[in-house]
């Protein structure tokens, strides 16, 4: 699976990066190794593998940023 979107941020960290993709109405969060360093707005295609994608209810997106922040 694919989707086009458009990076949002780029969090680099020490042994991963979070990259912050807004696909329409939706953020997703990637996980990628820290060569990958698209830059703010630059339009990406990402690819889904679905055995690695977490979903989580809207009802719980304040919960987990609690958890992450």
């Amino acid at each position: 699976m694919h989707v086009d979107g458009k990076v949002f941020i780029t969090e680099e960290l020490q042994d991963q990066n979070l990259i912050f993709v807004d696909v329409g109405d939706t953020r997703f969060t990637l996980v990628a190794h820290p060569s990958v360093t698209p830059r703010r707005g630059e339009a990406v295609r990402v690819s889904i593998d679905p055995e690695h994608l977490l979903l989580f209810p809207r009802s719980q997106a304040g919960k987990i940023e609690s958890l992450v922040a």
